[in-house]
């Protein structure tokens, strides 16, 4: 005799039901928490935007005639670094950001 008892989740339609509640009061979280950023998302933006411009300028102050090869070298990396971790940052808050044109 064939054994199938490991098909069957244990989800009966009441409890689908509160699985898709719960996934609907978290979607709503989501999007109160978002509405509440969304004031400050330009000024965010444009201060990262001022950041990143400000590199080349950055690394110019800390480097000068005197600086051993070695060490404009691993200043010109940690500058590069830092302008990568920039725009990670940049397009993690983007992604928080984002508003779904077709559900709202």
């Amino acid at each position: 005799m064939r054994d199938d008892s490991l098909l069957y989740s244990g989800l009966t339609s009441a409890s689908a039901q509160k699985v898709k509640e719960r996934r609907e009061a978290k979607t709503d979280e989501k999007t109160r928490k978002r509405s509440e950023l969304l004031p400050a998302n330009e000024v965010v933006f444009k201060e990262i935007a001022k950041e990143k411009a400000m590199l080349g300028q950055t690394l110019l102050d800390i480097v000068d005639e005197s600086t051993p090869d070695e060490q404009v070298t691993e200043k010109l990396i940690a500058v590069r670094i830092y302008a990568k971790w920039l725009g990670e940052f940049e397009t993690r808050l983007k992604n928080v950001l984002r508003t779904k044109v077709g559900n709202e």
